[in-house]
């Protein structure tokens, strides 16, 4: 989509990407990548967001949400996004 930085890749659960699929694409992809996890997220359980962030041996950051579910995960303040935009823009991209 038009804005978004270059390398940077939104995949979601319902994409044909997702689950072990998912795994496969990242063992291909080298760039930077970032995990949102939402503590109270029941369609993503956290545990998976975190075997996602373990497993992936390229530049990583992993943001945690406590109180968030999976509707609600990416509903951050600006600075929030800002750190997201930092994080890929040092990395490579």
């Amino acid at each position: 989509p038009a804005g978004q930085p270059v390398g940077m890749k939104r995949l979601s659960p319902t994409q044909p990407a997702a689950g072990r699929g998912l795994l496969v694409y990242l063992r291909q992809y080298h760039g930077p990548v970032g995990v949102f996890v939402g503590g109270k997220d029941n369609v993503v359980p956290k545990k998976f967001g975190r075997r996602l962030y373990d497993g992936y041996a390229g530049p990583k950051r992993l943001w945690e949400f406590p109180e968030a579910d999976h509707w609600t995960v990416t509903l951050r303040t600006p600075g929030d996004w800002k750190e997201v935009v930092d994080f890929w823009h040092g990395n490579g991209n």
